[in-house]
Parts: C-alpha cells; structure tokens; sequence
C-alpha cells in the first residue's frame, strides 16, 4: 500500500467508518450491475448514496447511477465526463467473464465510477496492469461478474446474488433437455456420461498464473430432465488427484443433484447418470472468491 497526500476533508470519519464495509455487487439487469447503498454512509442520502474507502484512506461517496451503476454497453470514463462501464478499448463480448472495480475518479476528490474489465482478478501478476491502468491506490476489487450462460443468453450478465465472498447464480439456463437450469454451462451432452476438465482461471483475462488464482468453484451436476428428484453418489478420486467420479442415479423424469468444491488446479470431472431419454449438464451454480475472503490484492496500490 502506498499512502500518499490527501485533503483532510476526505479522511472518513470514525462515525462513518463505524458504517462502512466493503459493498456487495448487486444485479440490476441484462446489462447492468450496480453496488449496495445505504449502509456505508450516515449521511441522510444513505438510501441512495454509495461509498468506497480506498487504500490511502480517501472516503469517497457518489449517488449519481451515471457512475456508480456499471452498464456493459458503454465504455468508462473516469477522467471527464465520468461515467461507469467497461474499461476504454474493450466491448462487450458473450460468454465471459468480467471482474468488477471501483475506480477513482480523476478529475475531482469526491467522485468514483464502476469499471468492468477483462484484466481479470488482483492477482500479483496483475497488480501493476491495474495500477498503470486505474492508478496507484485509485481502485477496489468488488469481484466478478458473468456476460453469457454458454447456453440460450450468450450475451446477457447473469442473474446472481452476493452475500460476502460468496456468489450464487439465479439465472434460469435452458438446460439440455429444454428445461429450466440454473446457472452457467460448463458441459453438456445428450448422454448418460459427460467429462469435463476444469481450468485455474476464470476463462478470459491476462497477467497472473494459476497460483495466483485462490478461487474455489463450487459447481453442480444435473441429469436434464424433470422435476427436482434425484440421488447422487461420491465414488472417489484417482491416484495423481487428476480425475473426480460422481454417480448419478436418476430415475426417468426426474433431475439429481450434486455440489461440491473444486480446487485452485486443472482437473476432469466424469459424470455418469443412470437416465431414461435424457442426457447431462454440468453447470457452474457459484463460487467463492478467495481474494474477498482473504482481503489479498484486493486494493490498488498493494
């Protein structure tokens, strides 16, 4: 962290500080994302009024949804007349996914826009991108968010909550059968077994490696026909702890269910499903984020 000269008027308050914590994103729509208002601050706009304490100890608040509610379609500016969106030379692309931060604005003290970009997590690899591109103590890590279900809404962000570090997806996916799935695709296949190999990263970014990626998936299968009825079965894992086994026992109409967490490390999970005209999906239900929860990299100027 790097302190650096500010305007005392911009130093929270211990009344204010007693408010703060770090804002959860919140879904607004197809397009667009927005954070919490209303705890951070005791100002008597708080219902409206969002506020970022950045890592030098500036305190800034904004209620303009110009800038503090982040819309996909546009490009961000932060240095004149400021507006959220995505960071200057990247456009929205489907089936990707977008990590969120809050960046100071540059032409005045009291201002901050919401930034997507690609330039995925605050990992150590990425720390000086993220500086070079927001400026030293100039942004926030909030967390991701995801542009397209790899099924029928390859271009919509989805629908999600977050409680802390936790995210979990409400969207409502067309699953193999036609059905309504929650999540994003991971796999699918129109059979009573599917494979699918699960990569460190988040799937589109730069900088960092795979141990600089603390992200705990927590992905879920499901037989694609049905109602909600099912039962599953942990099998084991291989020798090298390359491969994980689930067995699904489905009976005809029915969908079965399994969660479970996936480490930091490539690795290929097989479904296999005992099931009648039907076939497999694997979708990704939610995920905790590491970085969040150990408060590591999250802030500019690290």
């Amino acid at each position: 962290m790097v302190f650096t000269s500010i305007d005392a008027s911009l130093v929270p308050t211990a009344l204010q500080l007693s408010f703060y914590r770090r804002p959860t994103i919140v879904w607004n729509s197809i397009t667009s994302v927005g954070i919490e208002r209303g705890f951070s601050t005791p100002l008597t706009a708080a219902s409206t009024t969002a506020a970022i304490l950045f890592p030098d100890g500036q305190f800034r608040t904004d209620s303009n949804t110009n800038r503090i509610d982040f819309d996909i379609t546009r490009n961000a500016i932060f240095n004149g007349s400021n507006q959220s969106g995505l960071r200057a030379g990247q456009s929205e692309s489907v089936n990707t996914w977008y990590a969120m931060y809050a960046v100071k604005c540059q032409n005045n003290s009291t201002d901050f826009v919401l930034v997507g970009d690609c330039l995925l997590q605050p990992s150590r690899g990425n720390v000086t991108n993220l500086n070079n591109a927001y400026g030293v103590n100039g942004w926030i890590f909030l967390g991701y968010i995801r542009n397209g279900d790899n099924s029928g809404a390859t271009g919509d962000i989805l629908r999600f909550v977050q409680a802390g570090y936790s995210f979990l997806f409400t969207n409502i996916e067309t699953d193999i059968a036609g059905n309504g799935g929650i999540g994003l695709r991971l796999a699918a296949a129109a059979a009573t077994s599917i494979t699918y190999t699960l990569s460190p990263g988040m799937g589109v970014g730069a900088g960092g490696t795979a141990v600089d990626i603390p992200v705990v998936w927590n992905p879920r299968f499901w037989a694609a026909t049905g109602g909600p009825s099912g039962t599953s079965e942990w099998i084991g894992r291989n020798s090298a702890n390359t491969q994980r086994y689930f067995d699904l026992t489905i009976a005809a109409g029915n969908r079965g269910v399994t969660t479970f967490d996936a480490g930091y490390y490539a690795q290929s999970y097989t479904v296999t499903g005992t099931t009648t005209g039907s076939g497999l999906d694997l979708n990704l239900l939610g995920w905790n984020d590491k970085i969040l929860a150990n408060n590591w990299s999250v802030d500019g100027g690290n």
